[in-house]
């Protein structure tokens, strides 16, 4: 399904799309992503690097829209895996490239910002993605990321996507506001 048929449907309004075929990153900041009307967000995409093996991973920005990549900022968990710490967010690892003509990986994440007070800021996001590598095991792979609020004390107001190291080859980001009364 096209991500423009989902606008404005069940609660979730379109905000915007972004699709690279080479480059480093991708973000949304506070001019996309208003906290002050949305405190939950959904992204649909599509990731395919152009090295094999690498992850999709991610930042949150802070006000400034400059990226958090605090040693140990990060909490994340990859399913089969143990909690681990790093400077930022996992999605995805291990996708197949283009190179090896594969489709890389395919991923719905759940962001949500809320602040539940000044001393206890939560920001996470949980991912469903269906990723394929020719050396590894594909499949269906659950993941979550969170911010440790014991390290980081500022309120996140945007995310930057990013292949572990390389570039991608493609990939199309569609990012929803999610509306508090859904």
């Amino acid at each position: 399904m096209a991500l423009s048929k989902i606008t404005n449907s069940g609660g979730l309004v379109h905000l915007a799309t972004t699709e690279a075929t080479s480059g480093s990153a991708i973000t949304f900041n506070s001019s996309v992503m208003d906290v002050t009307e949305y405190e939950r967000y959904v992204f649909y995409g599509n990731f395919l690097p152009d090295t094999d093996g690498q992850d999709l991973s991610f930042r949150f920005l802070d006000s400034g829209g400059t990226a958090i990549s605090t040693t140990n900022a990060y909490s994340t968990f990859l399913e089969g895996g143990s909690l681990t710490s790093r400077t930022f967010g996992q999605i995805c690892g291990n996708t197949g490239s283009v190179a090896d003509n594969e489709i890389g990986c395919i991923f719905q994440s759940f962001l949500d910002f809320k602040q539940r007070g000044v001393a206890d800021i939560c920001a996470s996001l949980t991912s469903i993605t269906f990723r394929t590598n020719s050396a590894t095991a594909g499949g269906v792979v659950q993941s979550g990321s969170f911010l440790a609020p014991s390290v980081v004390t500022t309120q996140p107001t945007g995310i930057t996507f990013f292949p572990a190291s390389g570039n991608f080859a493609r990939c199309k980001i569609g990012v929803f506001g999610v509306l508090s009364s859904a």
